[in-house]
């Protein structure tokens, strides 16, 4: 049972009822698109554990720029790289200027507690290690005991990791890798991992 489930870069949040058939006490859905971040908000009204944030997160608090691609849920605040390879036709329909906070300022209201049964999604394109390690350095990290790691196999995005970067990284910090899920899109899984408290 899931005491909190936290999901980085909800977009339109296709998860949303797997999500609550997890029966978590309580659900942060977190996007740095206002439109969509909108849409999930009327979508989730009717659920009261559900609250939906419009936010832009990254490692350093500041500005950045949100690039909304003509590709559905593609968005991100760095520019599309390797994404443009596996997709020639895409292209950037608008940027929008966002201000950003940092996943440790975003989590501390929640007050969360490591012996919970609590759930990280990170779908945060280009952003996934830079964010992970903020919480790390913020002690935030080992409040999650599962782990869930939207990357793709190759840098998709300007600055981003490949996922055997990012996950090797994890694993160092102690979470085990316990399932992949190609699902719909085979180039960027979905990677489930679960803190290992005996190797911590």
């Amino acid at each position: 049972k899931i005491d909190t489930l936290v999901h980085l870069g909800a977009g339109a949040c296709n998860e949303l009822d797997a999500h609550l058939a997890r029966k978590p006490r309580r659900m942060l859905l977190v996007e740095a698109d206002p439109q969509l971040a909108e849409a999930l908000q009327a979508r989730t009204a009717s659920h009261q554990q559900v609250t939906v944030r419009s936010a832009a997160v990254a490692a350093r608090e500041g500005s950045a720029t949100f690039h909304r691609f003509n590709l559905p849920y593609a968005g991100s605040l760095h520019a599309a790289t390797g994404l443009r390879e596996l997709f020639p036709g895409l292209r950037t329909v608008e940027q929008l200027k966002v201000a950003t906070i940092s996943p440790v300022t975003l989590l501390q209201p929640l007050q969360l507690q490591p012996n919970q049964e609590n759930l990280l999604i990170v779908d945060l394109p280009g952003e996934e290690l830079a964010v992970l390690k903020a919480l790390q350095q913020g002690d935030q990290l080992y409040l999650f005991s599962q782990l869930q790691l939207h990357c793709g196999r190759q840098p998709l995005y300007e600055g981003s990791e490949p996922a055997a970067t990012v996950l090797h990284w994890l694993q160092e910090q102690g979470f085990d890798l316990i399932a992949e899920e190609a699902g719909a899109d085979p180039d960027r899984p979905t990677w489930r991992l679960r803190r290992n408290a005996l190797q911590l």
